[in-house]
C-alpha cells in the first residue's frame, strides 16, 4: 500500500541518511586525519537519545504525580462538601419530596 511504502521511504530517510551526512560534517568542522571523532559521535548517538527519553519519562511522571494530587483534592473536597450537606444532599431531599407527592 501506499502507506506503507512511505513509511519505508521516511524510515530509511530520516534513518540511514544522516549518518554518513554527520561523520562528514563532524570529519570536516574537526579537521581530523584518523576521522575517529566522527565515527565516536556516530556510535554513541543512540545515548543522547536514552537520554531524552528518560528526562522525558521524568516529565511524564511528574505530570501524572500532579494530575493525581489533582484528583484526590478534589475528591476530598466532594467528601467535605457531602458532609457539609451540600452537594447531594440536597438533591436527596428534593427527591425525596417529590417521591411524596407523587403517592
Amino acid at each position: 500500500t501506499q502507506a506503507s511504502s512511505l513509511g519505508s521511504v521516511l524510515y530509511n530517510f530520516l534513518g540511514y541518511l544522516p549518518a554518513p551526512f554527520l561523520y562528514g560534517l563532524i570529519t570536516e568542522l574537526t579537521d581530523s586525519t584518523y576521522n575517529r571523532i566522527g565515527m565516536i559521535v556516530l556510535m554513541y548517538w543512540s545515548f543522547l537519545a536514552v537520554g531524552f527519553w528518560g528526562i522525558g519519562m521524568i516529565f511524564q511522571l511528574k505530570k501524572m504525580k500532579e494530575r493525581l494530587l489533582r484528583k484526590q483534592k478534589r475528591e476530598q473536597l466532594k467528601k467535605e462538601k457531602l458532609l457539609m450537606g451540600v452537594g447531594l444532599g440536597t438533591d436527596v431531599t428534593r427527591s425525596r419530596k417529590n417521591t411524596r407527592s407523587t403517592a
